[in-house]
């Protein structure tokens, strides 16, 4: 069976060219599911309606589209804060929650900004901020991700 992409709004019904859906593949090369992570399965594969075998998928791949009258899909955006950057798929609310953890942080918000992430924070107690404290700290939790971190005294506080 070939590769078939479609787009279905927010009910799971295909919609015309010109209108924005959510991208849905299937066909050779789309999996079954994520290894170990049956919840993450459920959400983003489904049974295919275009091909009866009870093995093949859709997957939902989170990319907004648009159908052009030429045949072409026009990349619109997405439907959660995924990014892409330097090659790597980076979940801002995931590092947003890390950065929380964090003792004197109270609230984050992570953007791209010139290729880079940039973390705005909110500190729980201003005056007890201390920038060499914070700034091993959200390293520690940011472990999990390749990251450089710079702390300045102005808006954005945090550079990532």
């Amino acid at each position: 069976m070939e590769r078939r992409h479609t787009s279905y709004d927010q009910s799971q019904q295909l919609v015309p060219a010109g209108v924005t859906g959510e991208l849905y593949v299937s066909g050779l090369g789309v999996g079954l599911g994520y290894i170990n992570d049956d919840e993450k399965t459920q959400q983003h594969f489904f049974a295919n309606p275009f091909f009866s075998q009870t093995d093949n998928k859709m997957y939902k791949t989170g990319d907004l589209v648009r159908y052009l009258a030429d045949g072409n899909v026009e990349f619109i955006g997405r439907v959660d804060n995924q990014v892409k950057l330097r090659g790597l798929r980076i979940e801002l609310g995931e590092i947003e929650s890390d950065i929380k953890q964090a003792e004197n942080i109270k609230d984050a918000l992570v953007v791209v900004v010139d290729d880079r992430l940039v973390a705005y924070l909110i500190a729980t107690q201003k005056e007890d901020f201390d920038e060499s404290t914070e700034t091993q700290q959200i390293k520690q939790l940011l472990t999990k991700i390749a990251i450089r971190i710079q702390i300045t005294n102005t808006s954005p506080l945090v550079n990532i």
